[in-house]
């Protein structure tokens, strides 16, 4: 499987930090293969994993901000990123506030 796009703007500090991911897992969560890149600018993105053959496995992809915990209201402080996503014409922002609930504590 792959995982390409366009990060069109980025502007996040040090304090988080943005991974594109693939995971590829079974349904019991017994076994994991992922591949993962951290993205730190704009530009082109292309990851790629050799997922196993089985219907019962689970693929998953998608982008991932861990950092400080932050208000939706801190976006400024902290930067976002704008990716463009394989889908023609679709773009996903992503700033403090889309994140909030997705981002884990280091």
């Amino acid at each position: 499987m792959n995982f390409a796009g366009n990060v069109l703007d980025f502007s996040f500090t040090p304090a988080h930090e943005v991974r594109v991911f693939i995971r590829d897992f079974s349904a019991d969560f017994q076994d994991l293969n992922e591949s993962s890149a951290v993205i730190d600018s704009a530009g082109n993105f292309s990851i790629s994993l050799d997922t196993i053959d089985d219907a019962s496995r689970v693929v998953q992809w998608g982008i991932q901000v861990r950092g400080v915990n932050v208000w939706v209201t801190d976006v400024d402080p902290f930067g976002n990123a704008v990716f463009q996503t394989p889908t023609p014409g679709a773009a996903v922002l992503l700033g403090m506030g889309g994140i909030v609930a997705a981002r884990r504590r280091r």
